[in-house]
């Protein structure tokens, strides 16, 4: 029986309780018409099979991309990948094809191949580094951009990318830089460049050359008939600024009047709140969220925050109460959105089965929905172990692969973990960077007593995405048993960095710090505990 607080096997590139984000994602991006994508495939089809065309099919499905119609392009594509795999501008297109369509992690391995033709290290490096970015792979974004701007040093995009990604990843502050102001000679007046580039400057500790830049910005908002949103954004930048020169009171002051001002600007409130909680005053910061969702109402996405927020204070009640008041208000698209939220609260209450339904419900107000949306619903009634609707659902999936982590799932649900391997074996190779589906060919290796590849499988899912599940501690025991602790002490001390506040993974550190030696590196894992809230358990 896996554990009800397992993880998701498409939930990608967030963590395991995150139906909510996922959700509301889903039914903002993928807004399709049925009908125009049935018409595009039938057509599509249509001429392949009888030959009444004369189109090349490569060409129809350029026409789609061009359209817009991204979605409309996979399964022509997946069928043009059977029989032309190796050509770079198939891998490409269906790589281009599954970013658009709001899966960057399938991206990754298809627009990979494709950077590799020298003809495609520019158009396919770019998109390899935007969907790497969009899964927080900062290397892979790096070495991406990098591969394109090898080629053609001025492109802006790969600059763009790469230098956020060096910003944000903290790998090279100072090359970061040098791209952003590359990139910035080419377009001067980006606005989020500009911000990223003040954030590198902070990061890099240049403060006076961070200040002239909030300086400029601050101008160019008086100068200019900005709207609010861009105000907002010169607000807030100069109250983060005082902040990370530590003017904690002066930045206090900017904080609170940029609320005053841009009281429902989303990422003033975001860096408000989080600007009061780093200062221990949740409960102000979370004042804050909930007027901003009393002069909004509708607005999903706050009543979303605020429910995370209540969670995190062990508020579950009242989590609850906050996304059903939403949940007749505002539009057919933002009530999906909540029935979503209200699946992840579920999840995050240990209740899988009101989680699947309330899933239920949000997918029945998806107008057309995609073939993610179909994944989890399909994906949390796996997890909630009701196994028959998991598969029934499972069958309106076309993609065999999204098909076959279900069933794999299943399968280790019933205490088949032979199948369960055999299927995922028919899934990874096309989606080899997938956390979920390498954690559950660990599980399944495991309760087979292949630990060679239970290991390999697990490092193989700490390397795509650490954070997702608990491959590291799972990894750490297994290295315990059979009597390795340094491994063990590495694999551990991984997943507790990836998970802030892990009571598992201080638990086992504390007993295997004991177990290697009762001195020195005892002591110094518990002094390192002094003052969080693991403390008292360490003392203990």
């Amino acid at each position: 029986m896996q554990p009800n607080h397992a993880p998701s096997l498409c939930f990608l590139g967030a963590k395991a309780d995150s139906l909510a984000i996922l959700g509301s994602m889903c039914h903002q991006s993928r807004q399709r018409n049925s009908s125009l994508l049935a018409t595009a495939l039938l057509a599509f089809f249509a001429s392949l099979a009888a030959g009444c065309s004369a189109q090349d099919p490569v060409e129809q499905i350029r026409e789609l991309h061009e359209q817009g119609k991204y979605s409309a392009s996979l399964d022509p594509l997946r069928e043009l990948l059977q029989a032309r795999g190796n050509d770079p501008e198939i891998q490409f297109l269906y790589g281009t094809a599954l970013r658009r369509d709001g899966q960057p992690d399938m991206a990754l391995w298809a627009l990979k191949k494709a950077s590799e033709h020298p003809n495609w290290k520019i158009a396919a490096g770019v998109e390899l580094a935007s969907a790497a970015s969009a899964v927080q792979n900062w290397s892979l974004a790096i070495e991406a951009a990098s591969a394109a701007l090898s080629v053609d040093p001025d492109n802006l995009q790969a600059l763009s990318i790469r230098g956020a990604a060096r910003i944000e990843s903290k790998v090279d502050l100072r090359a970061g830089l040098e791209d952003l102001d590359r990139a910035l000679a080419l377009t001067p007046d980006d606005l989020p460049l500009q911000t990223l580039r003040i954030a590198a400057l902070l990061n890099l500790e240049e403060i006076d050359e961070a200040g002239e830049a909030i300086a400029i910005l601050e101008e160019k908002g008086r100068d200019a008939s900005f709207d609010n949103d861009v105000l907002g954004h010169f607000c807030i930048t100069h109250a983060v600024f005082e902040s990370e020169t530590g003017k904690l009171d002066q930045a206090e002051e900017l904080f609170s009047n940029c609320l005053d001002k841009y009281p429902t600007h989303g990422t003033v409130l975001d860096q408000a709140v989080g600007f009061f909680d780093s200062r221990g005053e949740s409960e102000r910061a979370t004042q804050f969220l909930t007027a901003a969702l009393e002069r909004t109402p509708g607005n999903p996405f706050y009543r979303t925050a605020l429910s995370y927020r209540l969670r995190a204070l062990d508020d579950f009640e009242g989590s609850e109460k906050n996304l059903r008041a939403g949940l007749t208000i505002g539009s057919k698209a933002d009530i999906a959105g909540l029935w979503a939220s209200l699946a992840d609260h579920y999840v995050a209450a240990d209740d899988l089965d009101s989680a699947a339904a309330a899933y239920e419900e949000a997918f029945a107000l998806f107008p057309d929905p995609s073939a993610m949306q179909i994944l989890t619903l399909a994906d949390i009634h796996a997890r909630a172990e009701q196994n028959a609707k998991a598969l029934e659902i499972a069958k309106l999936l076309e993609n065999d692969i999204y098909r076959g982590l279900i069933e794999a799932r299943v399968h280790l649900n019933e205490g088949r973990p032979a199948r369960a391997l055999a299927r995922l074996d028919e899934v990874l190779p096309d989606w080899p960077d997938n956390p979920g589906a390498r954690y559950y060919a660990a599980r399944a290796a495991e309760q087979v007593g292949d630990f060679t590849r239970a290991i390999a499988e697990y490092r193989q899912s700490i390397r795509s995405n650490a954070a997702f599940t608990e491959a590291g501690l799972r990894l750490a025991r297994i290295h315990r048993a059979e009597g390795a602790l340094g491994p063990a002490w590495i694999a551990a001390s991984h997943h507790r960095k990836a998970h802030p506040g892990d009571l598992a993974s201080t638990l086992f550190l504390l007993e295997l710090a004991h177990r290697k030696s009762a001195g020195a590196q005892f002591l110094s894992f518990t002094s390192s505990l002094r003052g969080s809230p693991d403390w008292a358990l360490a003392v203990s």
